[in-house]
């Protein structure tokens, strides 16, 4: 009898120990975002795109793109997902559209 019961807890937590490793792996919303904007500000592609003389003002994030805001410029970057082929994180790439120059502020 004892057996049996040590051969059910074993099972049970091989069981609960494999389905909280899958859930641990897709990244809740809050954290997939920082993801994503982590990777956009590490990009090489958004340093080369603007000079070192800008100041970066502002970066707004709508359904599935990012709106760059520079002391010159404004930057459209859209996100594309990859379609999930296995739980875990989502793959994404960014598209970067070319910088709009912002009008001169008269002093």
């Amino acid at each position: 009898m004892p057996c049996k019961i040590m051969r059910f807890f074993i099972v049970a937590l091989s069981a609960s120990c494999l389905v909280s490793t899958s859930i641990q792996a897709v990244l809740p919303p809050y954290y997939q975002s920082l993801k994503e904007y982590q990777a956009l500000l590490d990009d090489p592609q958004l340093k080369e795109l603007f000079n070192s003389a800008e100041m970066l003002v502002d970066i707004k994030r709508e359904e599935k793109r990012f709106i760059i805001e520079t002391s010159q410029n404004i930057l459209i970057v859209t996100v594309e997902y990859e379609k999930p082929t296995q739980p875990g994180p989502a793959i994404f790439k960014f598209t970067f559209g070319s910088p709009i120059p912002l009008p001169h502020k008269e002093k």
